[in-house]
């Protein structure tokens, strides 16, 4: 169980932390990654959005690489979601591959909009759009400017105008087989397993004694 911990904890950014105090496991930086915690951004203009990278780290990747991957996006335009996430997946290209699928949210709710039957389902539709949008905007902005992927502002404002922007949302967006739960929840879990195998073991140990 401590090794299996151990595992999932190896993080990029941990592999990035001891590699920098023990420089001969350097060659592991390269490696793909064991795995990726998935965190919960709260932003009080759109709601809650689930990321593998910190607000940081978006901000960070955004400003540093957004000639790079807008330059992917744009090759990849004219190919389907399903085949640009089976070559960029969300362990070894997390920011690639949560832009996209934050664009292909938006871009089916804004096509079910337009074909919905009724109002509801067009302001739900709307709705995720609409703050699909905004997550690209502002944690994607730099490199969405350089892609095919941009609205224009007139777009943006005439679907503002059908929705009530105040109303939280939660996206939708799934990251496949990362282990679901934080790393604080992990570790706690697996103490109180060998916490509880332990009391296990006294428990019989004074039962055979008393036998």
């Amino acid at each position: 169980m401590v090794l299996f911990g151990l595992c999932l904890s190896n993080t990029p950014n941990r592999v990035s932390t001891y590699t920098k105090i023990l420089p001969a496991f350097s060659f592991l930086e390269k490696e793909e990654p064991m795995n990726r915690f998935k965190q919960t951004h709260l932003d009080p203009d759109i709601g809650e959005f689930p990321s593998l990278l910190s607000l940081e780290e978006l901000k960070n990747r955004d400003g540093q690489g957004s000639f790079v991957y807008a330059k992917t996006l744009q090759e990849w335009e004219n190919k389907a979601h399903k085949e640009f996430i089976r070559s960029y997946y969300p362990f070894k290209f997390p920011f690639l591959f949560e832009m996209r699928t934050h664009v292909e949210i938006r871009n089916n709710a804004l096509r079910n909009a337009q074909i919905a039957d009724d109002d509801q389902k067009k302001r739900h539709f709307h709705l995720m759009a609409y703050k699909e949008n905004l997550i690209l905007e502002r944690y994607f902005g730099q490199t969405l400017r350089k892609s095919p992927y941009r609205w224009m502002k007139k777009q943006t404002n005439a679907i503002k105008q059908l929705i009530d922007t105040s109303m939280t949302y939660k996206s939708p967006i799934q990251f496949g087989l990362v282990y679901p739960w934080s790393e604080t929840t992990l570790w706690i879990s697996i103490l109180a397993f060998l916490l509880a195998l332990m009391g296990i073991n006294v428990y019989f140990s004074r039962t055979r004694k008393l036998n």
